[in-house]
């Protein structure tokens, strides 16, 4: 399986695996914030490479279909949050978060919106919805639907029943935040799956 990853830098020079015809051993990409797949071989010769001009962002696995995914994990809190940054244009094809420490008894509500770079608006990607005491394994999915609150499924790994359209949901540059009503000990793993839609797309996990 690949990887998809975002030069953070220009002129970073990339391992490269050859094949039995190529006979090449680097290749140095110029632009920072080019978008670039690696094979497995080559993204675990990363650690041991060194980069004229900076590092490499994992922007997640390339999924079955095509896509790449990417993950956060974070308590919910009384503030607003960064789970996700998107670089370039992307199709968010799904976004759910998985519980896997239990939520406590304190009343908590949660929301996802995004915050496009350029615009500076922020605009819901749901609703909020209740996530006091949920246990392990819960998941929480938008469908959409910026009115419509996160749907919740309880078991695990059971996907919620709507989930977003076929289409996607096309984000330029910004990040994807999640708002909270009341801190929470427990820990919800955000997965963000997509398609990249230009050269730079990509989504990685916000610091």
């Amino acid at each position: 399986m690949g990887r998809n990853v975002v030069t953070a830098a220009a002129n970073v020079a990339l391992p490269y695996q050859p094949s039995g015809t190529s006979g090449l051993n680097s290749r140095t990409i110029v632009a920072s914030g080019t978008l670039v797949t690696l094979n497995d071989a080559e993204y675990a010769a990363l650690s041991s490479t060194a980069f004229s001009g900076g590092t490499l962002l994992d922007a997640g696995n390339p999924d079955a279909a095509g896509g790449a995914f990417v993950t956060k994990s974070k308590s919910p809190t009384n503030s607003t949050v960064d789970l996700f940054n998107v670089v370039g244009n992307v199709k968010v094809v799904e976004l759910f978060g998985r519980v896997t420490t239990v939520m406590d008894a304190t009343a908590t509500t949660l929301k996802l919106a995004f915050d496009a770079t350029v615009t500076g608006a922020v605009t819901d990607l749901s609703a909020a919805g209740t996530i006091t005491s949920d246990p392990l394994n819960t998941l929480y999915s938008i469908v959409g639907v910026a009115a419509t609150a996160l749907t919740e499924s309880a078991g695990i790994y059971l996907l919620p029943a709507v989930k977003l359209p076929a289409e996607g949901i096309i984000l330029p540059a910004g990040k994807i935040q999640a708002t909270g009503t009341a801190a929470n000990t427990g820990v919800i793993e955000w997965t963000c799956v997509y398609v990249p839609l230009s050269s730079t797309g990509a989504v990685t996990a916000a610091a």
